[in-house]
């Protein structure tokens, strides 16, 4: 009995040690979605929703087809837009972040779209959402290329894009900028132009 309790002693450290060295990785989670390619295909198939960071969902995604046993990666370089649930993600050069894809909040004559990355900012390591309005209906060229919006001044941005509806822009608060407001005012804004 004291040789096998011995053994067990001496042994147990070298176990602990061989369990340490794994990283415990969450099974992906598949859903049904698709993806658009360069050539304007539509591919549906499943998409992992549960990426290991929560920001690769702006940069990449895993995609299976139903024909496949393999997931594979794209990216914007590989492909124009992906969705699933409900959420459409397309790819649209802002500023520095061409390789991102944006998730696009209300589409209509107005588009308004999230970005999501990880910022670090005095050594802490945060998630930051940048926001962007695009007008597909406007005569002025500069109003049809996604512009970043401002939280701080977002009302002052958004009054060029919501000019023809001055009291859908006049009801949101200039003071606090709450997306759900935003967006539920932008969804009333493009239901009188039902071409886009």
């Amino acid at each position: 009995m004291k040789i096998i309790v011995y053994l067990l002693l001496i042994s147990f450290p070298f176990l602990i040690k061989a369990q340490t060295g794994k990283i415990a990785t969450m099974a992906p989670i598949l859903n049904s979605g698709y993806y658009v390619n360069f050539r304007g295909d539509t591919i549906y198939g499943e998409i992992q929703i549960n990426p290991s960071d929560k920001f690769d969902i702006y940069k990449q995604f895993s995609f299976k087809t139903k024909r496949s046993k393999k997931m594979k990666l794209l990216n914007p370089q590989k492909a124009l837009a992906y969705g699933f649930d409900n959420r459409h993600f397309v790819k649209v050069g802002v500023n520095s972040y061409d390789l991102h894809y944006i998730e696009r909040l209300v589409t209509g004559r107005i588009n308004f779209y999230e970005l999501k990355v990880n910022e670090i900012t005095n050594s802490f390591s945060s998630g930051v959402s940048y926001y962007y309005i695009n007008d597909n209906g406007a005569s002025d060229p500069a109003l049809r290329d996604p512009k970043k919006i401002s939280k701080k001044f977002y009302k002052k941005n958004l009054k060029s894009y919501m000019i023809d509806k001055p009291t859908i822009w006049s009801s949101l608060d200039k003071y606090n900028f709450n997306k759900r407001i935003i967006i539920a005012a932008m969804i009333e804004f493009n239901k009188s132009y039902n071409q886009y």
